[in-house]
C-alpha cells in the first residue's frame, strides 16, 4: 500500500480512538482485530480494512503524540483473548496453551510459561495462522479477505464456512435442495439457519462444516506433530460461540482420519483431549486488553 493511502486509513483509526476515549483518561487499553508488531506498537495490517496491502503505521506512537497525558496500551485481539482466558482458567498460566479465535478471521496465540508470555518473531508477530494456504480434500477457490486465494480463514473462518456453503450448494443443487440449508438468503439468515441445521444433524450443513474446518484441522495437527508438549487448543470467538461443540467435533473427526501420524489412530483420546472450546462475549478482549496493560506496569 503506498503511503498516501496508507496514512488515511491509520489517522481514521486515531480519530475514532480518540472519540471513544475522553481526554484526561489516564490510561486506556485497547484491543485491536489486526496482525501487530507488539515489539514496536506498529499497526502492520487487517485484511478486511487493508487487503493484501501492509500499513505499517505507528499506531502507539501516533497515540502518543496525539494524546500525550493518556497511559496508552494496544494489543492484538488474540493476545487479547489469550490473556483473559488465562484469568478465566487460572490454572491455564501453567500449561503451553494455543488459543485460537475463530470468528471474521482466524489466528492463534501460543503462550509459554516458561517464557511467561507469548514468543514473537523477528517482526513481532506470532501465530497469523489464517493466512497460511489451505489445505482441503475439495477443488473450491476461495478468496481470503487479504485479497488472495486459498488461505486458511477462506475456509475456516464465519466468512470462509459461508463461502464455502455457496459453492457446495452451487456445485450440488441436489443435496442441497433437500437440505434445511436451502432457504437462507443473506449472512444472518444464513448463521442462524447453519447452527439450526447442524443441531438437526442436517448432512449436507455437516458437509459443509466437513470442508470448512478441514485447513484449520490440519494447522492443529502440524502444531501437535511438532510440539506434542502442547497441552491445550482453545477455541474462542464468533463462530465458536454459535456452532463450537460442531466446529470441535468437525476439528477431531478431520484429525482423527487425517492427523497426527500414528498417534491419532493409536490414541485419539489424547488428541481430542488437547482441544476444547471456551465462552467468550463482547468484553473479553477488552478484559485481555486491560489485563496486558497490567502486566506492563
Amino acid at each position: 500500500m503506498d503511503k498516501e493511502h496508507a496514512d488515511p486509513l491509520g489517522c481514521q483509526l486515531l480519530g475514532m480512538l480518540m472519540k471513544l476515549v475522553p481526554p484526561g483518561t489516564v490510561r486506556a487499553s485497547i484491543s485491536l482485530g489486526a496482525a501487530i508488531n507488539h515489539t514496536q506498537g506498529t499497526l502492520y495490517a487487517s485484511a478486511p480494512l487493508s487487503g493484501s496491502d501492509m500499513l505499517a503505521f505507528p499506531i502507539i506512537q501516533k497515540l502518543r503524540e496525539t494524546r500525550p497525558e493518556t497511559e496508552w496500551h494496544v494489543v492484538n485481539d488474540v493476545t487479547a483473548a489469550l490473556l483473559a482466558y488465562q484469568d478465566s482458567a487460572p490454572d491455564a498460566s501453567r500449561d503451553k496453551v494455543l488459543v485460537t479465535t475463530v470468528s471474521t478471521g482466524i489466528a492463534s496465540r501460543l503462550y509459554l510459561p516458561d517464557l511467561g508470555g507469548v514468543p514473537l518473531d523477528a517482526a513481532g508477530l506470532q501465530g497469523e495462522i489464517g493466512h497460511l494456504p489451505a489445505v482441503s480434500d475439495s477443488c473450491l477457490e476461495l478468496m481470503c479477505d487479504c485479497g488472495e486465494l486459498n488461505h486458511v480463514a477462506s475456509y475456516s473462518s464465519g466468512p470462509g464456512i459461508e463461502q464455502v456453503a455457496r459453492l457446495l450448494m452451487q456445485e450440488r443443487p441436489l443435496e442441497s435442495g433437500h437440505s434445511m440449508m436451502s432457504q437462507w438468503s443473506d449472512r444472518s439468515e444464513f448463521e442462524e439457519g447453519f447452527a439450526d441445521a447442524l443441531d438437526g444433524a442436517d448432512p449436507f450443513a455437516l458437509l459443509i462444516l466437513s470442508m470448512a474446518t478441514q485447513p484449520l484441522a490440519d494447522v492443529f495437527s502440524y502444531a501437535l506433530t511438532i510440539d506434542p508438549s502442547i497441552d491445550r487448543l482453545v477455541l474462542v470467538g464468533g463462530v465458536i460461540e454459535a456452532i463450537g461443540s460442531h466446529y470441535r467435533d468437525a476439528l477431531l473427526t478431520r484429525m482423527t482420519a487425517k492427523g497426527v501420524y500414528l498417534t491419532s489412530v493409536l490414541s485419539p483420546d489424547w488428541v481430542s483431549s488437547k482441544i476444547t472450546t471456551s465462552a467468550s462475549d463482547s468484553s473479553t478482549n477488552l478484559v485481555g486488553a486491560a489485563l496486558s496493560s497490567e502486566n506492563r506496569r
